[in-house]
């Protein structure tokens, strides 16, 4: 077992090496899970399990430094015992990576979303009970695999996602992406 865990981590080591070069542009697709909730005034609600899936680029500025913008899909929102509140939204996250070591980044960036999809116990939602935009705050940590990558990633909500209450969005994402 020892002699295999080994290899892997050769074959980690070599394959980051070989993609962080300096100046590199890389284009990729991600998916994944999102363990979503709100925070704030009143909140009582439990975790709602959904989805992510969208697109990713990375830009090598250095060996230590990237900046990484991705465009996804982000089913999020809220549940308790009686109510399920499902708020999707298009999500626009830019995080600048700091590579520690060569196939592991510490993420780090501001996430700016606009809501396209609004149900509350089923029923879809008209615009006036949320806000459409949302901004957040990002960390996490992505580890590379030749051509995949895995990554964990919290984002906090910085603005209100209710028009007339004090509750913002959380998220803990778990995903894995693959550069072309």
């Amino acid at each position: 077992m020892k002699k295999i865990l080994i290899l892997v981590m050769c074959i980690a080591a070599i394959c980051g090496t070989m993609s962080g070069q300096v100046g590199s542009f890389k284009l990729g697709a991600k998916a994944g899970l999102n363990i979503s909730n709100c925070w704030g005034d009143d909140t009582d609600g439990d975790a709602k399990i959904g989805y992510q899936v969208g697109v990713t680029a990375e830009y090598r500025a250095s060996s230590l430094i990237a900046i990484a913008p991705e465009l996804v899909f982000s089913a999020q929102g809220t549940k308790d015992s009686q109510v399920t509140n499902t708020i999707n939204y298009i999500n626009l996250p830019i995080m600048a990576k700091f590579y520690v070591i060569e196939p592991l980044s510490i993420d780090f960036g501001p996430e700016f979303g606009y809501a396209v999809y609004n149900h509350l116990a089923g029923e879809k939602v008209e615009g006036s009970l949320y806000n459409k935009f949302n901004v957040g705050l990002g960390i996490g940590a992505t580890y590379n695999i030749c051509k995949f990558a895995i990554n964990a990633r919290y984002t906090m909500g910085l603005t209100n996602v209710y028009k007339d209450l004090s509750v913002k969005n959380y998220n803990i994402q778990i995903g894995l992406g693959y550069k072309f």
